[in-house]
C-alpha cells in the first residue's frame, strides 16, 4: 500500500557530450496507482472490565469483520462495534465485541473478508474468578405433599453450597441437590427438600469458594405451606357450600313471591262469601256488648221491618 499514489512518465536519454536530457508527460497524462490489499489481521486481544474481544485488521477495499463464537455460530447484535483509524497513512479497522458471563467461554474467531480474500484469527475468552453472590432464595413446591427451599448463586471457581437449619446445625448434604445452570458453570442452584417433620424457622443458605462467602436466610413456615392440596380442597368445599346456600335462598324467595299473594286472594274470597251469606238472610240481628246482668235471651232484639 506504500506504493499507492500519482506517477509521472518521464523520458530520458544521454547525449554525445555525456549530459542527460529528457522530458515528462503532461499533467493530464499522469498515472494514479491504486493498490488493493488482501485482508490481514494485525492483532487480537482480550480485555477485562468490561469483558471484550478486539480484532484489528487492514485490507483494501474496506473489509467486512465478523465474529464466530466457540460453537462456530455467527455473533450478531448490538454487542459488536466497529471503527477505523489512519496510522502512518494506513487505514486500520477495529472490531470490538462486548461479552458477559452469559456468553460461552472458549476461542472466538475474528473473520476479515473483502473481494481479494479473507483472513481469520482466534482469541480466547475466559471469565475470571467470581466472588460468591446469592441471586435469589425462595420456597419452592417439590410435590403435592412436600415443599423445599431454593437458593441460586453465582461463583467461580465452583462453590460449595450448604444449608443451616433454625437450630444452627448443618443440614445433611444428602437432603440437598446442587446443579450448574449455565454453560460456563458460574450460576448454581441448590434445592433443599423439606417435609412436615422438619423444624420451622429461619434456614440459612451458605455459598463459599476460595474468594469469599455469601449467606442469606429464609423463613420456612412448614405446616402453613406443606400441603397446598388440603388448602385447595377446603376452599373448594367452602365455595360449593356458599353456592348451595345461595341457591336455596333464591328458591325460597321465589316460592314466597309466587304463593303468598294467592293465599291472600283466597282469604279475601272467603270473607266475601260469608258477607254475601249474611246479606242474603231475611232476618237482621244486631249484636250488643254484654255490660250488665241481662239474661242472654234478651241480649238480642229482633228488629222488624
Amino acid at each position: 500500500m506504500e506504493d499507492e499514489g500519482m506517477y509521472v512518465c518521464r523520458f530520458e536519454w544521454t547525449e554525445s557530450n555525456g549530459h542527460t536530457s529528457g522530458f515528462e508527460t503532461r499533467h493530464t497524462k499522469q498515472t494514479n496507482l491504486q493498490v488493493d490489499v488482501r485482508p490481514k489481521i494485525l492483532k487480537m486481544r482480550s480485555d477485562v472490565n468490561p469483558w471484550s474481544l478486539v480484532c484489528e485488521a487492514e485490507g483494501k477495499p474496506s473489509p467486512n469483520i465478523s465474529w464466530l463464537n466457540p460453537h462456530g455460530q455467527l455473533v450478531i447484535g448490538r454487542k459488536i462495534t466497529r471503527s477505523q483509524i489512519i496510522v502512518q497513512n494506513k487505514m486500520k479497522y477495529h472490531s470490538s465485541m462486548n461479552l458477559t458471563e452469559e456468553d460461552p467461554e472458549g476461542n472466538y474467531t475474528c473473520l476479515v473478508k473483502n473481494k481479494h480474500g479473507n483472513a481469520m484469527g482466534d482469541v480466547t475468552f475466559v471469565i475470571p474468578s467470581v466472588r460468591p453472590k446469592i441471586l435469589r432464595i425462595q420456597p419452592e413446591l417439590n410435590s403435592s405433599t412436600s415443599w423445599g427451599l431454593l437458593c441460586e448463586a453465582k461463583a467461580k471457581p465452583s462453590p460449595t453450597i450448604t444449608w443451616m437449619n433454625p437450630h444452627g446445625r448443618k443440614v445433611n448434604g444428602s437432603e440437598a441437590t446442587l446443579v450448574a445452570i449455565d454453560q460456563n458453570k458460574i450460576r448454581y442452584l441448590s434445592f433443599l427438600k423439606r417435609t412436615e417433620d422438619d423444624p420451622e424457622g429461619n434456614y440459612t443458605c451458605l455459598v463459599k469458594n476460595i474468594h469469599g462467602t455469601a449467606r442469606v436466610y429464609i423463613l420456612y413456615e412448614g405446616s402453613g405451606r406443606k400441603n397446598p392440596q388440603i388448602i385447595f380442597t377446603v376452599v373448594a368445599w367452602s365455595t360449593s357450600l356458599c353456592l348451595f346456600l345461595l341457591l336455596v335462598t333464591i328458591g325460597i324467595c321465589i316460592y314466597r313471591k309466587k304463593w303468598k299473594p294467592q293465599e291472600g286472594r283466597a282469604s279475601r274470597a272467603g270473607t266475601s262469601n260469608i258477607h254475601d251469606q249474611d246479606q242474603s238472610d231475611d232476618k237482621i240481628y244486631m249484636g250488643l256488648a254484654k255490660t250488665s246482668h241481662i239474661p242472654e235471651s234478651q241480649v238480642y232484639e229482633r228488629i222488624g221491618n
